[in-house]
């Protein structure tokens, strides 16, 4: 199965993309519809994920250090 993510907006209940597609015409295709709202929201957790975070550790873990020993 193929995936591409594409944009566009609907104009008089059809979908008009921003791009041009390279399908075979006939070709079936599932939409999923996610407004713009939505869609900034998805791309600002993107760039956080991207970021990454700090542990505020500056040494490295040792096994020992992990687990408790008797």
């Amino acid at each position: 199965m193929k995936t591409e993510i594409l944009h566009g907006i609907i104009r008089k209940g059809m979908i008009e993309l921003d791009e041009q597609i390279d399908f075979p015409e006939s070709t079936k295709v599932g939409v999923i519809i996610v407004k713009e709202s939505y869609r900034e929201a998805w791309n600002r957790q993107r760039d956080l994920m991207k970021q990454g975070f700090r542990m505020e550790m500056d040494r490295k873990l040792k096994r020992d250090d992990l687990y408790e020993r008797d």
